[in-house]
C-alpha cells in the first residue's frame, strides 16, 4: 500500500525525451563531465552502492543512462536524454546524501533483512524467474496471501524494505534496464476493507515514518521504468473509484493502470504456462516459484571484507 504513491510518480516519468547523445559512449562521457564538476555530491551514493550492493559507481551511471534512452513509437532507440539521466542520478544522489544515516547498514545485515523480509511475507511479493514476452521483469503480488492478524508495524516495514532493496537491486539489471518493470496485483479472495481498516488504525512511530519517507523518495529517483501495473479481481465499488480517480491524473498513467482480469493479463503479458495456477496459471503452484532471479540480486550483495 505504501508503495503505490511512489509507484504512481515513477509512472509518470517514462525515460528520455529528447535526443541530446547519439551513442551511449558520447551520454557516458557527458554525464561523468557533469558528475565531476560536483563530486562530493556523489561520492555519498558512490560508496553506499558500491557498500551494499558491489555495484561501481560506473554501475550506477549506467543505470540512468540507460533509463534516459529515446525512443521511437516502435520502440527503436534514437539516443539518450543526458539531461534526465543527470538530473535524476542527482536527485537521487542527494537523497542518499541527506539520510545516509537511515540508509547505512553493512552489507551482512542487508542480505540478512532481506532474507527476513522474504520470509516474513511469505509470497506476498514475488519476483518471477523468467521475463514475459515483451523481456519485462515481472512483480506478481498475491494479496490473498496478506494475514491482517499478523500485519503488524513489524512486518509492514519488513514489505517496505523488501521492495526498497530489491528494486534497488533490480536497476542494475539489463532486462529491466531495457525494457522495464510490470507489475500484476490479484486481488482474488482478497479483504480490501479489512487492509483499509488495518491501514487507518496503525500509526508508525515517527523513526519508521520518516524511513519509509526516505524510501518512498528514493524509489521515485530510481532509473526504473514501470511499463504497465495491472490490477486483478478487485471488487465493483473499488473499480469505481480507481476508475474515477485515473480520469484526474495523466494521460501517462492512465494508459499503464489497467484495472482488468487474467484473460487481458495471459493476452498482453504472458500466457498461462507463464503464471500458478493460484494466479492465472497451470502448471505449477505459488509454492514452486524459485525465486532464482531474486536470490541472484540477494547473492550479488557485496560481502564484507
Amino acid at each position: 500500500f505504501h508503495f503505490l504513491p511512489a509507484i504512481k510518480s515513477v509512472m509518470d516519468h517514462d525515460g528520455g525525451k529528447k535526443v541530446t547523445a547519439a551513442s551511449y559512449e558520447e551520454a557516458e562521457e557527458r554525464v561523468r563531465s557533469l558528475m565531476e564538476e560536483e563530486s562530493e555530491t556523489f561520492e555519498d551514493s558512490r560508496l553506499w552502492t558500491l557498500g551494499v550492493f558491489s555495484k561501481t559507481i560506473n554501475d550506477l551511471t549506467r543505470s540512468f543512462i540507460m533509463y534516459s534512452r529515446v525512443l521511437d513509437k516502435s520502440g527503436e532507440e534514437l539516443g539518450y536524454d543526458t539531461d534526465i539521466a543527470y538530473q535524476r542520478l542527482r536527485k537521487y544522489a542527494l537523497i542518499v546524501h541527506e539520510h545516509k544515516e537511515i540508509l547505512s547498514c553493512s552489507p551482512a545485515v542487508t542480505r540478512r533483512l532481506i532474507r527476513e523480509a522474504q520470509e516474513k511475507i511469505d509470497k506476498v511479493v514475488n519476483l518471477m524467474d523468467k521475463t514475459d514476452k515483451h523481456g519485462r521483469v515481472v512483480f506478481l503480488s498475491s494479496m490473498r496471501r496478506i494475514d491482517f492478524k499478523k500485519l503488524d508495524d513489524k512486518v509492514t516495514i519488513f514489505i517496505s524494505r523488501y521492495i526498497f532493496f530489491m528494486l534497488h537491486s533490480l536497476m542494475f539489471d539489463e532486462d529491466v534496464q531495457k525494457h522495464g518493470i510490470v507489475v500484476v496485483n490479484d486481488y482474488d479472495h482478497f479483504d480490501l476493507l479489512a487492509g483499509l481498516r488495518q491501514q487507518r488504525a496503525r500509526k508508525l512511530d515517527e523513526t519508521a515514518t520518516r524511513r519509509r519517507k526516505v524510501m518512498m523518495e528514493l524509489v521515485q529517483a530510481l532509473p526504473i521504468k514501470f511499463s504497465s501495473f495491472y490490477l486483478v479481481s478487485i471488487p465493483w465499488w473499488l473499480h469505481a473509484t480507481i476508475s474515477l480517480l485515473l480520469a484526474f491524473q495523466s494521460s501517462a498513467v492512465g494508459k499503464k493502470i489497467h484495472i482488468t482480469d487474467w484473460h487481458k493479463v495471459h493476452e498482453e503479458v504472458e500466457g498461462p504456462a507463464f503464471w500458478p495456477v493460484e494466479h492465472g496459471g497451470r502448471d505449477y503452484s505459488l509454492e514452486d516459484i524459485s525465486t532464482a532471479r531474486h536470490l541472484r540480486y540477494v547473492n550479488g550483495i557485496a560481502t564484507e571484507s
